[in-house]
């Protein structure tokens, strides 16, 4: 496959991810009640539509490869979690959608079938008014977009992360994240595999399995991977994608959320890169006030 033609995958899939999440977010708000498993639901039945991407998602715990958590300002403990393998943040059906005052926190992992692409998202929105919230949020935003100007081929994932975490902590963040693949445990993301490089032929075949061969397929791409941490000497390389996606938390403030803001990173095979981020529709939907 033409290199470029990889990235537009990795686009078209990811598309697929947010399109389908803004259409569940449309069905959510306009039911009375609606709990976390209902809304991960429709937002997999949207998703299981389209004929491209595989049933399920690659990053699997959570059941599905999805997670859709609901917290407040009150009580934001659901989104302050570490990992999202863990047990406890799957998407629960005692846990209802707050209307008024709702953190809303998603993330889904789909795979394209003919090229093993991913197109992971995730994003945080708010429904409520609270000043600082919707800050933080857009502070969020703010340091994904900063760290893509920084980012350029022939930089080192290592060289990346160190500005990143320099100007997290110059914004008073930390990077609330703690990733069970990484050997490093901190990351700020991780590349797109088969966006630099081919799958092999044994790879190809373990791909055509499918559905299958879920559970190896979802190892395959998990172990392909190589995380952008302050230990990576890989150097950023045209044509190539990969995430920048740190999890913001507020220094000296435990009763605030963590902010998400998925983004990934494209370089074309000319050097010229681009910013996925595709939420805007997701963001008016759920409280225009906060102008993205």
């Amino acid at each position: 496959m033409d290199p470029n033609k990889k990235l537009q995958v990795c686009k078209e899939t990811r598309k697929i991810a947010t399109d389908a999440l803004a259409k569940a977010l449309r069905k959510s708000l306009r039911k009375n009640r609606i709990s976390e498993k209902e809304f991960r639901d429709l937002w997999l039945g949207e998703l299981r539509k389209n004929p491209k991407i595989f049933p399920n998602g690659w990053y699997i715990p959570p059941p599905n490869g999805l997670i859709v958590l609901f917290a407040t300002v009150k009580n934001p403990k659901r989104v302050l979690y570490p990992n999202m393998r863990l047990e406890e943040t799957w998407p629960r059906d005692d846990v209802y959608l707050d209307k008024t005052d709702g953190i809303l926190a998603f993330y889904g992992s789909p795979v394209d079938k003919e090229s093993g692409i991913i197109g992971d998202t995730e994003v945080m929105i708010y429904l409520g008014n609270n000043k600082e919230v919707i800050k933080t949020l857009k502070t969020c935003i703010e340091i994904n977009r900063e760290i893509f100007e920084f980012v350029r081929v022939g930089e080192q994932f290592s060289d990346v992360t160190k500005f990143a975490n320099k100007l997290i902590t110059s914004r008073g963040f930390t990077n609330n994240i703690l990733s069970t693949s990484d050997p490093q445990s901190v990351n700020i993301g991780h590349t797109i595999p088969a966006t630099y490089e081919d799958w092999t032929s044994d790879e190809r075949d373990m791909l055509k399995g499918g559905e299958n061969e879920w559970g190896k397929v979802c190892q395959l791409i998990s172990k392909k991977r190589i995380f952008v941490n302050e230990a990576e000497d890989f150097k950023i390389e045209a044509p190539m994608a990969f995430t920048i996606e740190p999890r913001l938390r507020l220094k000296n403030r435990p009763d605030l959320p963590s902010a998400w803001s998925h983004s990934i990173a494209l370089f074309n095979r000319n050097g010229a890169k681009e910013l996925l981020f595709g939420f805007e529709e997701i963001y008016i939907r759920s409280q225009k006030t906060m102008d993205y």
